[in-house]
């Protein structure tokens, strides 16, 4: 069994086991993968995980085939070192220098930042609602953006809302607006972390990895998180999915979210007059921290800690709106459709959300493929106990007839009798 004090980054070391043939790891996304007995796995990252979190007790190293895994340190070898790194010039072992970037990024053009950025084109396709009744949702958005604290920093905003209903297309409406509000020639970067069970702090704030650069030669680099990449220039930091986060996560955001707009870094470390620090990062006074969720029930998803949730001063309400819907699918038949499913939802009858995504699709495969085959595809959507109750809506609310009047050109006669209510 190989000491923790063996196991310098970039050191190699056999795998082992007494009485198996292969020996137990975990991929970043929480998979299990077997590796057999005397592979040789190069260590990445020596910090081994705390108890309580995924991955606790482990450390991570690279395969030969570059696959970056969690590995218990008593499963390599008892301290035989089958390469070392490169001799140190001290007595005692250093691990090999992280190589730093030669050209941080700060500046939110940086065409590097490029694979982050909307469109512009989702300017010309988004439809807008009203908020609260009265308020186009764009600008009370923006009325939120330009209203700053203290430190310059915008509210936090939350968005809950049934799946499909257009959350995260609206962040990325936000990130053009903003940008054409600041003159920038692109969109803001989007910096989304996506809430699951399997996000880790390496997701957050970043790691250690190996890396070969394009002269062939192998170093260890900084590869930096959502919340690292964040800090540095204007954007939009995507929260989607809060509610399926673990606490250990929500609680590790609460600085970054509240007054204190900034983080600590265990990964990272700072030389100050002669001890190393973890570094401490403020967040980029133009990082604007939007949330997404979906309502209770879903599954995955638990209720929000209640010191989280207030740092969101700003929570609105994002469900399907009719106008939206309206005017996207151009079509009363589906509108009628959408309503009447999603009555039978509330009523317990179905429990399948329909999301306007899927409206829209539909109509697309009616206007293609014809109506038969659109609401057949439709339908399959559900699962079988619920297509029976889908079927039974379109027939009961003549969707099918009213369908096949739109296609040849002629305004169904929707009277109060197929209404959903």
């Amino acid at each position: 069994m190989a000491r923790i004090s063996d196991l310098h980054i970039g050191n190699e070391f056999a795998t082992t086991a007494k009485k198996s043939k292969t020996v137990s790891g975990r991929l970043s996304n929480g998979t299990r993968v077997e590796i057999p007995v005397g592979e040789i796995v190069v260590i990445v990252s020596n910090e081994v995980d705390p108890d309580g979190t995924e991955f606790a007790r482990c450390v991570q190293v690279r395969r030969k085939n570059n696959e970056i895994v969690y590995l218990l340190p008593k499963l390599l070898s008892d301290g035989t070192i089958v390469t070392s790194a490169p001799a140190p010039a001290v007595p005692s072992a250093v691990a090999p220098a992280v190589a730093v970037a030669q050209r941080p990024i700060v500046d939110p053009m940086d065409v590097r930042l490029d694979p982050y950025r909307p469109s512009w084109d989702l300017l010309k396709k988004y439809v807008s609602r009203k908020l609260f009744g009265s308020i186009k949702d764009t600008d009370l958005l923006l009325h939120y953006w330009r209203t700053r604290d203290n430190e310059g920093y915008s509210a936090n905003v939350l968005f809950e809302g049934d799946t499909q209903s257009g959350k995260t297309l609206f962040v990325q409406v936000l990130a053009c607006l903003v940008s054409k509000e600041l003159g920038f020639p692109k969109p803001l970067p989007v910096f989304t972390l996506s809430g699951s069970a399997g996000v880790t702090d390496y997701d957050l704030f970043g790691q250690s990895v190996a890396h070969i650069g394009a002269d062939g030669v192998e170093r260890l680099v900084f590869l930096n998180g959502i919340i690292e990449l964040a800090s540095k220039v204007p954007c939009i930091l995507y929260l989607d999915e809060i509610n399926m986060m673990p606490e250990r996560v929500t609680s590790t955001l609460h600085p970054v979210a509240d007054d204190r707009r900034s983080f600590v870094n265990r990964q990272k470390a700072v030389e100050a007059d002669g001890e190393y620090l973890m570094a401490q990062t403020k967040m980029n006074t133009g990082c604007w921290i939007i949330g997404t969720m979906n309502p209770a029930g879903y599954r995955g998803t638990s209720p929000l800690n209640e010191a989280f949730a207030n740092r969101f001063t700003k929570r609105i309400p994002w469900g399907y709106d009719r106008d939206v819907e309206t005017k996207l699918l151009g079509s009363p038949s589906m509108v009628l459709l959408a309503e009447s499913l999603r009555e039978a939802r509330r009523l317990g009858s179905i429990q399948t959300p329909v999301g306007s995504k899927l409206l829209v699709d539909t109509k697309k495969d009616i206007d293609t493929l014809g109506v038969e085959i659109g609401l057949a595809v439709f339908a399959s959507f559900f699962n079988e106990r619920e297509r029976t109750r889908v079927e039974a809506i379109i027939n009961d609310k003549s969707i099918r007839t009213f369908l096949i009047e739109e296609q040849a050109g002629r305004t169904p006669q929707i009277n109060g009798d197929e209404q959903p209510f």
